[in-house]
């Protein structure tokens, strides 16, 4: 299925989400500085549900990356390499849509977020 990964992420309202990159040696003293305000996309979406991975509790309360094996890692690796290399049109196949949606409900706490994806992904926007 041939997917535009440019497609904005909008919200109830139907504006555009903005996507902020923050300083991660900021946001780890504490202090939220935003490097980079842009739009979300498609593209940013999946990118990010490929090469991040959700937290996962341990003992004591602590959290740490969910852990995932090497096969998975290239695998997500490979295909996150494809979409940002794309020209904006990229051909996935269902299975990959399906594992696509999976990462991204994973990483993305908000419904608005993952239901937009999910629609684009699937046709319907």
């Amino acid at each position: 299925m041939n997917i535009d990964v440019t497609q904005r992420i909008r919200d109830l309202d139907d504006n555009v989400i903005p996507h902020y990159v923050l300083c991660d040696a900021c946001r780890r003293r504490g202090v939220e500085t935003v490097l980079e305000e842009n739009e979300l996309t498609l593209r940013k979406v999946i990118i990010r549900a490929l090469t991040e991975l959700p937290q996962e509790s341990v003992a004591m309360g602590g959290m740490r990356p969910k852990q995932i094996p090497g096969g998975e890692k290239l695998e997500r690796f490979d295909l996150a390499l494809r979409v940002k290399k794309c020209d904006g049109q990229i051909d996935l196949t269902t299975d990959e849509i399906s594992k696509i949606k999976g990462w991204i409900d994973e990483l993305y706490a908000s419904p608005i977020v993952v239901a937009r994806a999910w629609a684009i992904l699937e046709g319907e926007e």
